[in-house]
């Protein structure tokens, strides 16, 4: 509800909310390629559209999200650019090797089929 309700501009001022937006790269930060990180939210290609860009509406695509992600449990969520919809995983796991990144980044794509139209 909080994510739904910061993108949605429920929360702060368009232009604070646009200050939050303003990323840069975080390439190793989660496995995703195309992270990019601003002051307290992330965002990276996925969700609704096919990343990187604007969808023919002019809406920016992509999901915004934080991170929360610990040892023993795998959690992703995700919000589209504007509040409208909202996902998150959780699976408990105890793996530190590629099959634990492979939950990730299972975890990434549930987040992006629940947010698609």
């Amino acid at each position: 509800m909080f994510l739904r309700a910061l993108l949605a501009a429920a929360l702060l001022r368009r232009p604070q909310l646009a200050a939050m937006k303003q990323t840069v790269a975080a390439p190793d930060w989660i496995q995703a390629d195309g992270v990019r990180y601003g002051m307290g939210i992330a965002w990276r290609p996925g969700g609704g559209g096919s990343g990187g860009g604007r969808s023919a509406r002019g809406r920016d695509e992509g999901v915004w999200f934080h991170g929360g992600t610990h040892l023993g449990i795998v959690s992703e969520s995700g919000v589209t650019a504007d509040g409208s919809r909202a996902a998150t995983v959780a699976a408990f796991t105890l793996r530190t090797d590629e099959r634990g990144d492979a939950q990730a980044r299972a975890a990434l794509r549930l987040v992006d089929r629940a947010l698609r139209r």
